[in-house]
């Protein structure tokens, strides 16, 4: 099925700073990313990227002065045909067009009135009022208010819903209010944030995508060579006992150990594994091929690793020294490790500790505990499995872009 082609229209886009302005960057960039054409009209701003065109209308930028008219009708009539005459010629062909707040504010009133008649002239566009902001819902703009007959032309248009735009908010705050100003149903899309506000390099965002870590409740990372003494039996075992009550997974960063027989060892963790049924949550980057070649852990993905972990853990039985838990400290990372001098001597009281000798299950509640109160470790989960613009897009913004 064709793609509908799609406008985007503002009195400014990036690089003028504001938070409808980078919504917008994010929204032209998303629909690009997923084959859509997509056009933005804007008053003011730059080219973002290449893949969305963009035509600059000096006219529908925000006027410098969009008080009440007072002898200025004229001039705003004679503005308001002249945008419409632009608007109308920039539609041809687009079959939805969607205006972010310039339906619902009064910073160019003569382009509240040409996209007024345009949306009444063009049945055959889909349009969409995406509404951040009201001047009738916001308590600053009283003085403002006061000063104009609000049910009076052309002021009356601010809050007079059409009935062939669907309207979209961005929380059910803002819903109720422009629920009670309009008098019906709004569709919310909340605001989001991109991953590469992580700033995550391709490959962390390919093993991130690959193994689900959104949607992934507790992510431990083991950054270790796959060697004996390093204990990942016990990992594993603390895995399938917190995967009793959550869906947590473990990341493994190194390969076997080229020295001491490491390919024996990992074929028998390769069977503890199976037999323990937790081969989705056990992740071997060493198995991992990113563009036809096996992952190597550099310094760069290890940073991006603690990045998207949520916990480290070193059940080690015995450490020179412990760099993880060095790393993890400047990380932020918390860290449930094994009792043992070395570790002991760097993490001192900042580490969660556990006995060789403990019962998996045991300290799987102990880790279990503390992910439950963590706040920032939940608010962390919750921003990435609804707040992430990728899912708000998949989730929210690609229903509302059907057309009969």
């Amino acid at each position: 099925m064709k793609k509908p082609k799609i406008t985007i229209i503002h009195y400014s886009i990036p690089p003028v700073i504001g938070g409808v302005e980078f919504v917008i960057e994010a929204h032209a960039k998303l629909l690009a990313d997923k084959g859509y054409y997509t056009k933005i009209l804007a008053g003011r701003g730059k080219s973002f990227d290449p893949r969305v065109k963009l035509r600059i209308i000096p006219e529908i930028n925000s006027l410098s002065d969009w008080s009440a008219p007072k002898g200025k009708e004229k001039k705003w009539k004679m503005l308001a045909q002249k945008i419409h005459n632009k608007l109308a010629l920039e539609l041809k062909g687009i079959d939805i067009c969607i205006i972010h707040n310039c339906m619902t504010m009064p910073f160019n009133m003569p382009l509240v009135i040409a996209l007024h008649k345009i949306i009444e002239e063009r049945k055959e566009t889909k349009f969409i009022a995406w509404c951040h902001d009201s001047v009738f819902l916001d308590k600053t703009y009283k003085p403002f208010l006061s000063s104009i007959k609000e049910n009076s032309f052309p002021w009356i248009l601010l809050r007079k819903p059409l009935k062939n735009v669907q309207y979209v908010t961005i929380s059910a705050n803002r819903a109720e209010g422009f629920a009670r100003l309009f008098r019906r149903k709004i569709t919310i899309v909340p605001n989001g944030i991109g991953l590469d506000f992580l700033n995550l390099s391709q490959k962390a965002l390919f093993i991130f995508g690959k193994f689900d870590l959104a949607g992934t409740d507790l992510v431990a990372l083991l950054p270790i060579r796959i060697i004996k003494r390093k204990n990942v039996e016990m990992a594993a075992t603390i895995i399938k006992e917190l995967n009793k009550k959550i869906n947590a997974k473990t990341i493994i960063t190194g390969p076997p150990d080229p020295h001491k027989k490491g390919d024996t060892y990992f074929r028998s963790l390769k069977k503890l594994v199976k037999k323990l049924k937790i081969s989705k949550k056990i992740i071997f980057l060493c198995d991992l091929k990113y563009e036809g070649k096996r992952i190597k852990v550099g310094f760069s993905l290890l940073k991006d690793l603690y990045r998207l972990a949520d916990i480290l853990l070193l059940p080690s039985y015995k450490e020179g020294f412990g760099i993880p838990i060095l790393e993890a400290g400047l990380s932020k990372l918390p860290v449930f490790s094994s009792s043992i001098a070395p570790i002991k001597e760097v993490g001192k009281k900042d580490v969660n500790y556990f006995y060789l000798n403990e019962k998996p299950e045991k300290i799987a509640k102990r880790i279990l505990r503390f992910y439950q109160k963590n706040k920032s470790l939940n608010l962390f989960k919750r921003v990435l499995r609804s707040y992430t613009w990728q899912t708000i897009f998949k989730k929210k913004i690609e229903p509302l872009l059907r057309i009969k």
